[in-house]
């Protein structure tokens, strides 16, 4: 599943065509700056969340790539050139999230392990925190995602304790 997204950038009163091909299936994107590809990966903590924050060089200028999922985005002094946002570091996890993520990572341990209770809570912390950094959505609907997402893992887990309970009695 690769997805293509495309900019037209001006350095120094040079046109360059940006185009990625951003797999997230791979967790790689392919970046051609006029023609030339460079494949950028998934680095660090990140990893894991299918997001990819880079620096790239173009002309001698910094940009920065940024990949959540299937929407990417590329800084240039500061600001998205898609979107007109305010770049913010996807490194960077908003303090409130943790909270999310805490209540997410209780799942395998108040279960006491487990394949599914951790698959729930690791995949339930996963979303929270890819959630927490989606540029185009308010805190407030950022906030109530993952308030969404804690309480449908809870509620999974009690009917998988649920199913086994009937299981076992049968």
């Amino acid at each position: 599943m690769a997805k293509t997204q495309n900019w037209e950038v001006e350095i120094d009163g040079a046109q360059y065509e940006i185009s990625v091909k951003n797999n997230i299936l791979t967790g790689k994107a392919i970046l051609s700056v006029n023609g030339e590809e460079e494949v950028i990966r998934n680095k660090g903590q990140l990893a894991f969340l299918g997001i990819i924050d880079a620096p790239i060089t173009v002309a001698g200028k910094q940009l920065q790539f940024v990949s959540i999922g299937k929407n990417a985005d590329i800084a240039m002094d500061g600001i998205y050139l898609g979107s007109k946002e305010e770049y913010k570091s996807a490194w960077k996890l908003p303090w409130w999230v943790w909270i999310f993520v805490v209540l997410t990572l209780a799942i395998p341990v108040i279960s006491r392990g487990g394949a599914l209770p951790f698959l729930l809570g690791f995949l339930s912390a996963t979303f929270c925190a890819r959630a927490s950094i989606q540029p185009k959505l308010k805190t407030s609907a950022k906030v109530l995602i993952c308030f969404g997402i804690t309480i449908l893992a809870w509620l999974l887990l009690i009917l998988i304790v649920f199913l086994l309970a009937l299981l076992v009695n049968l």
